[in-house]
């Protein structure tokens, strides 16, 4: 509401100084002017708040520039739906058992193993092993369940089925009842890793990003801070160079917690 009010009185303002200048410039205009001086203030008026409630609608899908080279497409949708790279945030040991305890079918991390992986989960859990050889990770010997060695949070392989690459990034730390954790640094910390293994890796395919942490992380935040967030460190990355872009892809469920016309006007206030 204070957004439109905003606009509502930028709107007016902008209005009355073109009929300002065209009276002063123009006698006939001036004439006309002075002789409906009412019917002009409700004219004004009313072209204002349709002005106004247009800019300030919200929106299913904005675009960001986030750098002189790069553009940031937010919008709802179906990630998996997406062409391109598609980022999937997993757990800190990356398990590939859907059993809703480990994992549930409900996250992206389920929905991602149960559409393309389902017929071959050995396959999977090879391909993210040798992946995962280059980092070092931390054996959870006494982990009765899925795999026993954790890696840093942000950590991120590249994992191809067919035509469609994954880049899938540790991005839940569990606890030994397999309950996720997450603190804000911890969160913060984790998109700057993952922003750099994109830029490093993408090799000029577009990028599909899902809302980060706004499942079952454990991060405690506002999902419109989260996006803002997310947005607010693909700016301030020194150089980002993506050729083909990046998207964020928004569950439909997250049209109630977030706005992305307030995202919007300030970035284009502040650009």
């Amino acid at each position: 509401m204070i957004l439109f009010f905003r606009s509502l009185f930028y709107v007016i303002g902008v209005i009355s100084a073109l009929l300002t200048i065209l009276s002063s410039v123009n006698d006939k205009f001036s004439n006309y002017y002075t002789g409906y001086v009412v019917e002009t203030y409700i004219g004004i008026a009313v072209i204002s708040f349709i002005i106004s409630l247009c800019i300030t609608r919200e929106r299913n899908s904005i675009i960001v520039k986030v750098t002189d080279r790069v553009e940031l497409n937010v919008k709802y949708g179906d990630i998996f739906e997406e062409k391109g790279i598609i980022v999937i945030p997993v757990n800190d040991f990356f398990d590939v058992e859907v059993d809703d305890e480990i994992i549930s079918r409900n996250t992206l991390h389920g929905k991602l193993i149960e559409k393309y992986f389902s017929d071959d989960i050995l396959f999977l859990n090879s391909e993210i092993e040798s992946q995962l050889g280059k980092y070092t990770g931390e054996p959870v010997l006494n982990r009765q369940y899925g795999n026993k060695v954790r890696y840093p949070l942000g950590t991120t392989v590249k994992i191809q089925r067919d035509d469609q690459v994954f880049f899938l990034v540790a991005f839940t730390r569990f606890d030994e009842n397999n309950r996720a954790q997450l603190t804000n640094l911890e969160y913060q910390e984790a998109v700057i890793k993952l922003i750099d293994f994109i830029e490093n890796n993408s090799n000029g395919y577009l990028v599909n990003m899902p809302l980060l942490g706004s499942g079952h992380s454990g991060v405690k935040a506002s999902k419109q801070r989260l996006l803002e967030f997310l947005i607010f460190s693909l700016k301030i990355k020194d150089n980002l160079t993506l050729v083909n872009g990046i998207n964020i892809v928004l569950a439909k469920r997250l049209k109630k917690e977030i706005s992305l016309k307030l995202i919007k006007y300030y970035y284009d206030i502040t650009s």
